[in-house]
């Protein structure tokens, strides 16, 4: 059975109390989301040490091993309830991950500004993005948090990206990114971790955590024949196909800039299947921004092939040990390898102590 312990820390992360009183709990994490925590306690703890924004660490061993962090939250929630289950009152405490930092935040500036009307590498432009919005770089004093958080060095690793977002949410302007990134052949994530005590802003080329792929040279793999595979779902689908966009720029009526954009081989398919979209790009402040809309957009409706799969931990497979979330394993269906990221994984603990991990590996394919 696996050690957990879990930590309260106050805002800027100084331990204030191990929480040993702890009932049940639960940890989300979503890649390239939010995620989130929820702490089942008695009602004779003392509510008052949980304030606003402090922190709860969830650390856990495996038998023999030392202990990890898993994950990290933000207090944000707190509900006091009957539970005539237990026959006594609780307390459930809860809140969101490290990445509702960058919910928390628009992009603050002009439509026409060097901030918000971008062309960059795509893993550079989210650095950008977080420094301009969280940290050193912001225009306004009052929005640099610089002294608790820190964005990686930029690399330059993703596909270039043209893109104007000005006045949009932080993270859903990066998931946006990552988005375009993923029509143009590259992978990309982001993450907010934790250095020390501080934050720091982090982008990831292919996944998050170790490659473990049949190119690896150390190949993980999980299969029904091994026992740490179920719930397998392979679906083709062309039902939403997208192979031939407008793109509408700037102007209006017939003098708005429209970009034609079209997979001719998807096109030439069948007699019928020119399929046709709009994409409105009228935010975008050149021709090279609306063309890169209108190619998301039939990036974005591609026919897909999805595998799904829920991994087991197991003897052949136990978590922490040989895989994590964020890790790129192998699953294997009827004789086909489906390589993907473990984007999902959710942890319930409950009063008896007893473990369940739920984690899923989602393949997304265009065909």
């Amino acid at each position: 059975m696996a050690n957990w312990e879990l930590w309260l820390t106050d805002d800027v992360g100084g331990r204030i109390a191990l929480l040993d009183r702890v009932l049940r709990f639960r940890l989300s994490l979503v890649a390239n989301d939010v995620g989130g925590w929820e702490v089942l306690l008695p009602d004779f703890f003392d509510a008052d040490l949980f304030q606003l924004d402090y922190r709860v660490e969830f650390w856990r061993a495996g038998a023999g091993r030392a202990l990890n962090r898993v994950f990290t939250g933000f207090f944000r929630r707190a509900l006091a309830m009957e539970n005539p289950r237990l026959g006594f009152d609780t307390l459930s405490f809860g809140g969101p991950g490290l990445n509702d930092l960058l919910m928390r935040r628009i992009i603050a500036y002009a439509a026409e500004s060097a901030q918000a009307s971008k062309s960059d590498f795509a893993d550079d432009l989210l650095k950008e993005l977080a420094d301009e919005n969280l940290a050193a770089s912001a225009t306004d004093a009052n929005r640099d948090i610089s002294a608790y958080f820190s964005v990686q060095p930029q690399t330059g690793e993703g596909p270039s990206v043209t893109k104007g977002f000005a006045w949009r949410n932080l993270l859903t302007t990066m998931q946006e990114v990552c988005s375009i990134a993923k029509a143009n052949g590259t992978e990309l994530w982001f993450s907010v971790g934790e250095s020390g005590s501080d934050f720091e802003f982090r982008t990831h080329i292919g996944q998050i955590g170790a490659d473990r792929s049949l190119e690896s040279g150390n190949p993980l793999v999980f299969s029904r024949n091994w026992g740490n595979l179920q719930n397998v779902r392979v679906e083709a689908d062309y039902s939403e196909e997208i192979n031939y966009v407008y793109a509408g720029g700037q102007e209006e009526a017939e003098a708005r800039e429209i970009v034609e954009v079209e997979d001719a081989q998807r096109v030439a398919q069948s007699t019928f299947n020119r399929r046709e979209a709009f994409r409105d790009a009228r935010n975008e402040q050149t021709t090279a921004g609306v063309t890169n809309r209108g190619n998301e957009r039939l990036a974005q409706g591609r026919a897909r092939l999805r595998f799904q799969g829920d991994l087991l931990d197991t003897n052949q497979a136990r978590f922490q040990e040989k895989w994590n979330f964020g890790d790129a394993p192998v699953a294997e269906h009827r004789g086909v390898y489906y390589s993907g990221m473990v984007q999902m994984l959710d942890i319930v603990v409950d009063e008896s102590g007893n473990e369940f991990i739920n984690a899923r590996l989602n393949v997304d394919l265009q065909i």
